[in-house]
């Protein structure tokens, strides 16, 4: 039997995104593999893009307001 989707709210603490920031700004990056990007793993470029992102980018009280 399907189940109907129910209505959720999205809260983060605070001092859980100022967590989840201050650990995003100490990520430590190796050197990128030799060779083409993403052919041992993630291009380290695209990855330090994606952290700077979700460190300084993603706007959590906006998503909480979407919900």
């Amino acid at each position: 039997m399907a189940r109907r989707a129910e209505p959720f709210r999205l809260h983060v603490e605070q001092r859980a995104i100022d967590d989840l920031r201050a650990r995003l700004a100490l990520t430590r990056f190796p050197d990128q593999a030799p060779g083409e990007p993403w052919a041992y793993g993630t291009d380290v470029a695209y990855l330090r893009e994606l952290v700077a992102y979700w460190r300084d980018g993603f706007d959590w009280r906006a998503q909480g307001k979407r919900a």
